[in-house]
């Protein structure tokens, strides 16, 4: 069975989000989350617009067996809502920061695991491993 994934990150960032979707996808992992690939990668305005964009995080985020923030892309307040969605269905975050960058309270949550990287991408070995070891958290 495939261990599916979410990831998160600014909609600024939906070009990085994608191709660590990617790289998830080529070492075998399943990727709910279709923000990314799918646009516009702008905060709607219009609250019908906003409330179809909370049902698909929701549905999507449902379907995954654990999240993955790309925090240290843009500003980390931008994936709260998954993070909190995903504390609430008790699954487990992998939070991705660069040096420090993207540190923030949520990732000292029991069931969070902290990836550190060096570089503007994760390594998809070590993103992989990370999304395993934090499966049993």
């Amino acid at each position: 069975m495939s261990i599916a994934v979410y990831v998160a990150a600014s909609l600024a960032f939906a070009r990085d989000a994608d191709a660590c979707a990617e790289a998830l996808r080529a070492s075998g992992l399943r990727v709910t989350s279709s923000w990314h690939n799918e646009g516009p990668h702008e905060d709607p305005d219009d609250d019908d617009c906003r409330r179809a964009v909370i049902r698909t995080i929701t549905s999507e985020l449902g379907q995954a067996d654990i999240l993955v923030v790309l925090s240290y892309l843009g500003r980390p307040r931008a994936t709260y809502v998954e993070a909190g969605l995903a504390m609430g269905l008790g699954k487990p975050i992998v939070w991705v920061s660069a040096g420090g960058i993207g540190r923030q309270i949520f990732d000292s949550w029991a069931r969070s695991l902290r990836l550190d990287i060096g570089s503007e991408q994760p390594d998809a070995a070590e993103l992989h491993d990370s999304v395993r070891r934090a499966l049993f958290l």
